[in-house]
């Protein structure tokens, strides 16, 4: 208690700004863009945010790929794909200041406090779990879990299925920190916090959201060298698969196949799309912009990342975006040797993304984004003396 003492004493007014940066993401969507405008409005103010951005490696890349898919959005008068791109715009200028400034110390606090705010709004998220199932006949103790994502719980994001990858997110975080930490109390504390967690990651109702993890898990024990963990978790997986196929029900909404049939349709429509508009796509939201000119299913976006980026910046603008995400991977290969440990967290955060992104449009909510790329960006901290 004593050192949280100390080391809440020496944050400096950056540090909060970090750590308020990364709490904001657990409140509902527009405080936390108010919150995160604010943090780069005062750092353009009092910090030189302009010198961080200069400081930035592939900025050339990353702006340009923003002022393509701003002009591409106002052509085809995707008003909410412009607006999009200005919150992307607000999230590549808070990582620019947030890269140059986090600390390991402060890196540490602002995991753990996610994690408790994530407790936060679990429990929020029960509060709705038992209001959708008094208003549709049934029990909290039912565990009722409807088919509808108007009727799953969604906590303080978007959705039902945003809310569970952030609890990916977490779980991930919950393991890294678990096996960082060496006093056994703690340990304790990340193990109640995971399956409370992983409890209500359950009531979403979103499927995808399992596959990730047991990839997850392998990543972080067989990196840092927990071999016998490594050995039990294989085993207790290939036990739990031969329930869960025995067992079906026990997954929510395991053999329900209607929402696989939408999204095949929709990847059809995509696909259409990309035919009609190859090059430049029409910026963020396009799947929404043209579904019904070819009487697709109607959703905001692909439902998969690789043909929502596609269809939604064309060949030019995907390319320039892979330039921006290569920049932050170059950036986390280099403290590889540095922090297994981190690199281990940033391997198993990015297959969270890129496996559930195969149902899921991982890529496009900005608070989900942001925590990603917090990830992705934290490499200079083992670089600083």
């Amino acid at each position: 208690m004593e050192t949280i003492k100390n080391d809440v004493k020496s944050f400096t007014p950056v540090d909060w700004m970090l750590i308020i940066g990364a709490a904001s993401l657990f409140l509902p969507h527009v405080i936390s863009v108010v919150l995160l405008s604010v943090i780069c409005f005062i750092a353009f103010l009092k910090y030189d945010i302009l010198k961080d951005i200069f400081a930035q490696k592939g900025k050339a890349v990353t702006y340009s790929f923003f002022l393509l898919e701003v002009i591409v959005s106002l052509v085809y008068k995707n008003w909410i794909g412009a607006g999009i791109m200005m919150s992307f715009f607000l999230l590549v200028i808070y990582i620019a200041f947030y890269r140059e400034h986090i600390s390991q110390k402060v890196f540490a606090y602002i995991l753990d406090i996610s994690l408790i705010l994530s407790c936060v709004v679990c429990v929020y998220a029960l509060f709705q779990f038992n209001q959708i199932s008094v208003t549709n006949g049934y029990k909290f103790t039912d565990f009722h879990i409807f088919n509808s994502p108007k009727r799953r719980i969604y906590g303080t994001f978007q959705n039902a299925n945003i809310f569970a990858l952030m609890l990916e997110f977490m779980l991930a975080v919950c393991l890294y920190r678990f096996l960082q930490t060496k006093q056994f109390l703690l340990k304790v504390w990340y193990v109640v916090i995971a399956l409370f967690q992983f409890s209500v990651l359950f009531l979403t109702g979103c499927r995808a959201a399992l596959v990730p993890l047991i990839f997850v898990i392998p990543i972080l024990l067989g990196m840092n060298g927990f071999k016998k963990l490594l050995g039990l978790y294989l085993v207790c997986i290939v036990a739990l698969l031969v329930v869960v196929f025995n067992y079906p029900k026990l997954i929510p909404r395991f053999n329900d196949f209607s929402t696989i049939a939408n999204r095949v349709k929709i990847w059809r429509t995509a696909i259409k799309g990309i035919k009609l508009y190859p090059l430049f796509g029409n910026g963020p939201w396009t799947y929404f912009h043209i579904y019904q000119r070819f009487h697709g299913h109607k959703a905001v976006f692909c439902h998969n990342i690789y043909l929502d980026c596609i269809s939604c910046f064309g060949l030019v603008g995907t390319a320039l975006f892979l330039g921006y995400v290569k920049t932050l991977i170059d950036h986390v290969r280099s403290v590889r040797k540095e922090n297994r440990f981190f690199y281990s967290l940033v391997l198993s955060i990015l297959a969270i993304v890129l496996i559930h992104g195969f149902v899921d449009g991982t890529i496009n909510p900005l608070k989900t984004n942001v925590f990603l790329l917090m990830i992705l960006s934290s490499d200079k901290m083992f670089l600083k003396k």
